[in-house]
């Protein structure tokens, strides 16, 4: 479970957030909805590592999540899927999906990636091969393709 307690942010003199708690279990869908300035980005910066609170705790089951470190907290399994992609229109699909992630020391495990991409693919119910290009899918595969790109839970 992932959750936030008390998490209070503020910037310069304007508060973007006031001592909220949320809380997200594995397998849910949640929804952050409110005006422009309500705190809905500044809430996921936060529970992704990307901005560090003034106060309060993000927890990821026992677990303290580090902001300022997106990058370990996308380790611990947190990942944040924008309304804005962040594909390569030009690359295959397996390729946005492990772009960062590759597999392989000298050359790219091509085989082991597509393989993997295939599989998280299906998981997702899209039945398009891996090896087509991003840039020939619709507004609505692609976000699928961006929720691929998340890390998967290695634990059972």
């Amino acid at each position: 479970m992932l959750s936030a307690q008390g998490v209070s942010k503020t910037y310069g003199g304007s508060r973007a957030l006031d001592g909220v708690d949320f809380d997200v279990r594995g397998g849910e869908i949640h929804a952050l909805v409110g005006e422009n300035g309500a705190g809905k980005s500044t809430l996921i910066k936060i529970l992704s590592g990307a901005v560090v609170p003034d106060s309060g705790a993000v927890r990821l089951g026992p677990a303290a999540v580090h902001s300022g470190d997106p990058a370990a907290t996308r380790r611990l399994g947190v990942s944040c899927v924008h309304q804005e992609f962040t594909l390569v229109p030009d690359l295959s699909i397996a390729d946005n999906i492990f772009l960062g992630r590759e597999r392989g020391r000298l050359w790219l495990e091509r085989r082991g990636m597509h393989a993997a991409a295939a599989a998280i693919l299906s998981d997702l119910g899209l039945r398009i091969p891996a090896d087509v290009p991003v840039r020939s899918l619709s507004v609505a595969h692609q976000q699928l393709v961006e929720i691929a790109r998340a890390p998967r839970s290695t634990a059972s």
